[in-house]
């Protein structure tokens, strides 16, 4: 269906920006063979200049996100810790000893990943039961995995149930669904589908 609330449409001059400069940019992607680019939009003041397809590819339906849904994954758990459900100094249990933050920050030094996920039902139980060496950068999808299970278990919501009346709705997201994992929790850290446009609405309200 059609973008719901869509960006005010504007030539690129209007916002102070060359139209032969954005072609030359556009015609640079399109020619490189080492990308397979879908799409690109850009934003300007909060309005959109330029908005160009690749190949048979279209802006109206799906992209899959990969790792950016991670970022509207923290922007759940900045939720929570506005309606004062959730610190970020929180224990996760009594036997691990990491915090939310460390999820965050991607320093738990989790052994259990993406990788380990393919082959196991319960992922949180396997997260736990793997080794951890904490204190370094690390990245781990299933750290982000596990943010979207803390949603699910202090709000008995999905991590998408719990955003849609405080992000997708006041932006207009409707158009979008998540990958959930065998035991029913989106997986926060993957698996999201949404259009370009509104994956731009995002953008747009973090640099606001």
């Amino acid at each position: 269906t059609p973008v719901n609330q869509p960006f005010v449409r504007c030539l690129p001059e209007a916002a102070g920006v060359s139209s032969a400069k954005i072609a030359d940019f556009l015609c640079e992607i399109a020619e490189d063979e080492t990308l397979n680019m879908h799409s690109i939009l850009i934003l300007k003041d909060g309005k959109m200049i330029a908005e160009a397809e690749f190949a048979d590819q279209s802006t109206s339906v799906w992209k899959y996100t990969f790792s950016a849904c991670k970022s509207i994954t923290s922007l759940a758990i900045g939720f929570l810790y506005d309606e004062g459900i959730l610190l970020p100094e929180e224990k996760l249990t009594e036997i691990f000893g990491e915090t939310v933050e460390n999820l965050l920050t991607m320093t738990t030094g989790a052994s259990f990943n993406e990788i380990m996920a393919v082959t196991d039902t319960d992922w949180v139980k396997g997260y736990f039961s793997g080794a951890f060496v904490p204190g370094n950068f690390f990245y781990n999808s299933l750290n982000t995995y596990i943010l979207s299970a803390i949603v699910k278990k202090k709000t008995e919501l999905s991590l998408s149930e719990y955003l849609k009346p405080r992000l997708f709705d006041p932006l207009g997201i409707d158009n979008y669904y998540w990958e959930k994992c065998p035991m029913g929790i989106d997986k926060g850290g993957w698996g999201l589908y949404m259009l370009p446009a509104d994956m731009a609405k995002l953008g747009q309200l973090v640099m606001q």
